[in-house]
């Protein structure tokens, strides 16, 4: 069923997860060279741990995504992996961000409009497709949400 689908059905900002994995291994190397020359024992541990962190952080990035599966939309972000099921998604849209700095630079990025079980509806925003209008043809956040609408119509026809 679901796999039969013939639109992409995975979104990633490369410019921007490698520019996150390129920042990540920078500071690594920076840390390790701390935490090499570093005599005093608790900042060799504190830099041992943080090049770590930046480690994890550093593979992390290149994973960054949304991925359209047969059970739902699978959301990964640097600190969090989320799935949302096809069951709660009510509309994809590609909204204006307007609070703080990214409404004042023209942000816009995908947000999944989802019903929660009380009844209520949440947006959630795909923050790992967003960017800034000037840069849009950097982000595939515009093609996600036709895939994602697609996905979701597909997934509606096979109920």
């Amino acid at each position: 069923m679901f796999t039969a689908m013939r639109a992409r059905a995975s979104w990633r900002s490369w410019p921007w997860n490698l520019f996150l994995f390129s920042c990540c291994l920078v500071l690594l190397l920076l840390c390790g060279a701390v935490a090499v020359t570093e005599s005093a024992i608790p900042a060799k541990i504190i830099f041992w741990i943080m090049a770590a962190g930046l480690t994890l952080s550093a593979g992390r990035s290149l994973t960054l995504g949304v991925t359209a599966r047969e059970d739902g939309i699978l959301v990964r972000e640097l600190l969090r992996t989320t799935l949302i099921p096809w069951a709660e998604v009510e509309t994809i849209e590609l909204e204006d961000q307007s609070t703080g700095l990214a409404g004042l630079l023209d942000a816009e990025a995908p947000t999944v409009t989802v019903r929660m079980p009380d009844g209520n509806m949440n947006e959630i925003e795909l923050n790992v497709l967003g960017t800034y209008r000037f840069l849009a043809f950097l982000s595939p956040g515009r093609r996600a949400v036709d895939g994602l609408k697609a996905a979701h119509d597909q997934w509606r026809a096979g109920e």
